[in-house]
This record gives structure tokens, C-alpha cells and sequence, in this order.
């Protein structure tokens, strides 16, 4: 083959492939402009930025915070409406306490009030039941057992201001239930049992730190004499700041100076609480620790409770302990189980 024809082959060859090459780029330029192709897109991640929670502050008992404080003796001339108490006169015979608050309700007539009480806020036949598991220590071996009780509020007089409580008791034993008999117990709206007997004095007004508030109170006292005991029960309260009775201190004193019955002290203090306020409509719970004393042995125990439920109780803790015992003598956890209330 001469070389003018070599040229020639060479040329037509490489026009074919041109023809070829421009026809495809034609074809994917149709399918493009009917939408069949996709247009490249250059691929962008971006990276979600965390969301920002805000979480209020736990409100906690805090001794630093009430020694810090800048001026203490501010809060103390504070009232419940944010304005100067003032000062009792020493020549105003009422000037027992050194503090003047006012209160929500100015009628002193109404100081006991069914919203003081766990149980006289709600209707009568609303209930809960609660499940307590305890651990005794008898001759080096520890025992376990279980109880479940059914509290029903079976009645509410709120001229007398007292209530009727039913509890039925059932112990659990492995897979047999041993039902106790069935309790009817008055109680006042204080939640202690009912006595005929008691009197109770106003004893002025106290303030009450509770996490970094300072809460005004009205303080109470409940007395009950025997023959052989005198209980003085004292209550520090407040009508609008929840769970209401922020304070409990209970002593029981023989007459006899040569009893042998030992002088018990029970404390019940509020520690932390959520702020009752229009802005958290929510029912209010509240952390308290409570403890009792009686010379021979000592309790101490946590609680959390709601004033949504009835009896307050969502969860309680205990330990008891002899004089010098490293090992606890008795152990309970109460919990909360279910309950209703009534319409």
C-alpha cells in the first residue's frame, strides 16, 4: 500500500471516532435537557450545631450559701408581699417575737387548714398503697421481710378538722400473705392521731432557710399531757409556700423524774423544694430529712414527697442504730406503689 493511501486510512479512522464521540455528547446533552440525567451537584454536609439546654438550678440546703449572704439581716426584715416587716416596740406587750410577717389570710381564726395535712386536701375514698421492705439484724442473722398497706380516706370533717383513715395491712411471707386486721385512726389536720385532750398555743413567726430562700413561717404548737408523758409538738408552717409545713420537731418528756422511760426527740425538716409559682403549675415535690432519738437507739431516714398524691409518700428510707453499733439494727424502703383520687 503506498503511503498516500496509509494517510488516507488514518484520517477517515479518525474522523469516524470524532463523529462517534460528538454524537454521544449530543445524546447526554438531550437526556440532560429532558430531566432523564441528573445534573451533577457537588455534595455539601453540614454539621448540626447541639441545642442548648437550659436546666434551672437544683435547689438544695446549703449552709455556705446563708453564711455568704451579703446582708442576712435583709431577709429577715422581708415579707411575704417583698416589703419592710418592721419591728414589735418593747413596749408592745405582743412583741414576743422580734419579727412581723404577713400572712396570706389575715384571719387568724383559720390557721388550721386542710392544705397543712398529706391527706385532708383530698376528697374522702381517694387512696395509695405503699410497699415496705425491711432488714433486722436478731442474733448475727438478717431477716428480710415485706409489707404492703392500702391507706383509704374514709372521711373528712373539715368543722371538726379531723379525718378517718383505713389502713389494711398484708404481710409477705415467700408466697403466702398474711392480712392483719383492718385500723380505723382519726387524725387532725396536722396528721397526728386525734386527742381530745391536746391544746395548742401560736408561737409567733420564725424564717426557715430552705435551699437559698428564706421562707417566713407561723409556728404552732400542739401539747399533750398524760398521766406519765408530756408531748409538745412544734410545727413551722406557711400558707402559700409548698409542701406548706416545712418544719416538724416532736419531744416526749416522762413527769415522773424517776421514770425510767427515756426522752424522745423526732425532727422532720424540709431540705429542697420546687418553687410553687403560677410559671410551674406542676405538683410541687420535696426532699426531707427526718430522725429520731430516744437514748437507746436512733433512726435517721430520707424522704421524697409530692402533694399530688395522697399521704405525700413517693419514696422513703431508714436506718436504725444502736448506741455504738457500726451495723444498723433495722433497715426499711417504703415505696409508693399506686394510688387514685377521688372525684
Amino acid at each position: 500500500m503506498s503511503k498516500r493511501l496509509q494517510t488516507a486510512a488514518i484520517f477517515a479512522l479518525v474522523s469516524v471516532c470524532s463523529c462517534v464521540f460528538f454524537l454521544a455528547m449530543g445524546r447526554d446533552s438531550i437526556l440532560y435537557r429532558a430531566g432523564a440525567v441528573e445534573s451533577p451537584r457537588k455534595s455539601t454536609v453540614k454539621l448540626r450545631e447541639p441545642a442548648t439546654v437550659v436546666v434551672a438550678p437544683r435547689v438544695t440546703q446549703s449552709v455556705k450559701l446563708a453564711e455568704t449572704r451579703e446582708t442576712p439581716e435583709a431577709d429577715r426584715e422581708r415579707s411575704f408581699y417583698n416589703q419592710g416587716a418592721g419591728k414589735t416596740s418593747a413596749a408592745d406587750p405582743a412583741g414576743a417575737t422580734p419579727d412581723v410577717f404577713p400572712v396570706a389570710s389575715p384571719d387568724a381564726r383559720e390557721i388550721v387548714d386542710p392544705r397543712y395535712s398529706v391527706w385532708a386536701r383530698f376528697p374522702a375514698g381517694s387512696w395509695s398503697r405503699r410497699r415496705a421492705e425491711s432488714t433486722s439484724v436478731e442474733n448475727g442473722k438478717r431477716i428480710q421481710s415485706a409489707t404492703e398497706t392500702r391507706f383509704l380516706l374514709k372521711s373528712v370533717d373539715y368543722e371538726k378538722k379531723r379525718y378517718v383513715l383505713q389502713c389494711d395491712t398484708t404481710i409477705k411471707m415467700g408466697d403466702v400473705d398474711f392480712p392483719k386486721r383492718t385500723e380505723l385512726v382519726e387524725y387532725n389536720f396536722w396528721d397526728m392521731i386525734a386527742d381530745d385532750d391536746e391544746r395548742e398555743e401560736d408561737a409567733g413567726a420564725a424564717n426557715l432557710m430552705i435551699g437559698s430562700r428564706v421562707v417566713p413561717c407561723r409556728v404552732r404548737r400542739v401539747i399533750r399531757e398524760s398521766d406519765r408523758v408530756r408531748e409538745v409538738t412544734t410545727i413551722w408552717f406557711s400558707p402559700v409556700v409548698a409542701p406548706y409545713v416545712l418544719q416538724r420537731e416532736t419531744t416526749r418528756k416522762p413527769l415522773d423524774s424517776n421514770a425510767k422511760e427515756p426522752a424522745v426527740r423526732e425532727l422532720y425538716v424540709v431540705q429542697s423544694a420546687a418553687v410553687d409559682s403560677p410559671a410551674n403549675p406542676a405538683p410541687v415535690a420535696s426532699e426531707a430529712l427526718f430522725s429520731r432519738h430516744d437514748g437507746s437507739s436512733e433512726t435517721t431516714g430520707t424522704s421524697l414527697r409530692s402533694t399530688a398524691i395522697p399521704g405525700a409518700v413517693v419514696r422513703e428510707s431508714d436506718s436504725e442504730s444502736g448506741p455504738g453499733d457500726e451495723e444498723s439494727l433495722y433497715q426499711t424502703k417504703t415505696t409508693l406503689l399506686d394510688y387514685y383520687v377521688a372525684p
